[in-house]
């Protein structure tokens, strides 16, 4: 299993955020050859928009016109664990199931691993030919991060999985440039991923905050409910032990003034964690574009002198410089 949708005989596993359009999108994969087993295991990543009378337009249909024989999306947008539970018993049990194992066979008794059956474990839906295992995909060492401990880390052990060690002094200087924007790219990318986290957890932190007014010596004060941004009505507070939590994807959930509190605790110390797990990326990624930049400025410097040496083989008239060699004979004549 690899990232490289073009790879043939091999599958592409993307999870993520939606059908993951911010890497590869909709234009670029028609330009691609589509060869590999694609499974999208984010939310709507098999969603098609319906405009009126005309026919439904998604992704997944660029990837199926790229030539991509099989894709695997969701319908809907999904919770993330639950679509975890999924990923994990699909490619748990098609993987060790060996040569000749169809996927399909698979994708029901991996429904059941969900908790919401009829709503995360029904979004999975596949597009295009059966699939099946030609061999062995891989074995993981004992001690080794597996499914089984990281369910959620899938793609990134994949893809740290693909990559090899490169010497960077071997690169050419186009090579090195390119090295260089991927990198950029990665630091904006994952400068990108903190800010966010941040964001929704400074939300989570004025939720949390906020509930502190919920007590029973507000009970029936009057306050102002919010309309829109600019527009407020008054009201009166009278529950002061039940609110409603935001749970993600649309859905609320009512819950208790100190259960909410748990909750929000909850959410801010996984995203701390998220964001210290990202920041020692962000660093090696800096450290690593320094060394390139670096290396391409020995080679730039090499190069400026090579062109010097031969720049300075040739005179002002473009002509090559030649040595004049004076020659003394026996008799004191010069030649």
């Amino acid at each position: 299993m690899n990232l490289c949708p073009s790879y043939p005989r091999g599958a592409f596993s993307y999870v993520g955020h939606g059908a993951g359009a911010r890497f590869l999108d909709s234009q670029a994969v028609l330009k691609r050859q589509m060869r590999a087993a694609s499974l999208l295991f984010g939310c709507s990543s098999a969603a098609l928009a319906v405009r009126g009378d005309q026919e439904g337009q998604g992704i997944i249909l660029n990837y199926l016109i790229a030539g991509c024989p099989f894709v695997l999306g969701n319908l809907w947008d999904v919770t993330d664990r639950d679509i975890d539970r999924f990923t994990k018993a699909l490619l748990e049990s098609w993987l060790s199931a060996g040569s000749g194992a169809p996927l399909l066979d698979y994708m029901g008794p991996s429904r059941q691993a969900t908790h919401l059956k009829h709503l995360i474990g029904a979004a999975p839906v596949v597009y295009g030919l059966p699939i099946y295992l030609l061999g062995a995909v891989f074995q993981c060492p004992p001690g080794s991060v597996t499914l089984e401990t990281h369910p959620a880390l899938l793609g990134v052990i994949l893809h740290r999985a693909s990559n090899m060690a490169v010497n960077l002094t071997d690169l050419s200087l186009p090579q090195l440039e390119g090295l260089k924007t991927q990198l950029d790219q990665e630091i904006e990318f994952l400068t990108s991923s903190i800010g966010q986290l941040k964001v929704v957890q400074t939300k989570y932190v004025e939720a949390k905050d906020s509930l502190n007014v919920l007590n029973k010596n507000n009970k029936g004060k009057e306050l102002l409910v919010p309309l829109t941004s600019s527009m407020y009505v008054p009201g009166s507070l009278n529950d002061v032990e039940n609110v409603l939590v935001d749970v993600g994807t649309g859905y609320y959930v009512e819950k208790k003034v100190e259960d909410s509190k748990a909750f929000f605790k909850r959410k801010i110390d996984f995203l701390t964690k998220q964001i210290e797990k990202i920041q020692p990326a962000l660093q090696e990624k800096h450290a690593m574009k320094q060394a390139v930049i670096e290396v391409m400025n020995v080679k730039i410097q090499q190069l400026q002198q090579s062109q010097q040496a031969v720049t300075d083989g040739w005179d002002h008239q473009g002509l090559m410089k030649t040595p004049v060699y004076t020659r003394h004979d026996s008799e004191g004549g010069d030649f």
